[in-house]
């Protein structure tokens, strides 16, 4: 598996191939898109967005249905955060409706809640 930056129009199918049908990706200012590619085939993709000189945010965690529970997103997660600390990134906010995966990372609780996207979760570097 390889790890490497893409354009959005790469990743952007993914989310009309997702089995539940609840996938959407959406381009914003200051992403940078990367991906999990197994020999040609993107298995899943990941942004960070730039928000500040210190601060990213991780983006549009997704893995097809068919690689899932094949450390995919762990990669993903743990790649994008080194990529963050070599741009001098101290933060990484996301959010998410089960913390039990970004924990293991390291990203604690704000003590924020959305209602659509579940909790605020911040990983200091």
């Amino acid at each position: 598996m390889k790890f490497r930056t893409c354009k959005f129009n790469e990743i952007k199918h993914l989310q009309n191939e997702d089995d539940r049908g609840i996938v959407e990706f959406h381009d914003g200012k200051n992403m940078i898109w990367f991906c999990a590619d197994m020999g040609g085939n993107i298995a899943g993709c990941v942004a960070l967005r730039i928000l500040g000189k210190n601060k990213g945010r991780l983006n549009h965690l997704y893995v097809k249905t068919a690689f899932r529970k094949g450390g995919v997103a762990s990669f993903l997660t743990h790649t994008l955060i080194r990529y963050a600390m070599t741009l001098g990134i101290k933060s990484i906010e996301t959010t998410s409706k089960s913390s039990l995966f970004t924990k293991k990372f390291g990203f604690q609780p704000t003590g924020i809640e959305y209602k659509c996207s579940g909790r605020k979760l911040i990983l200091e570097l």
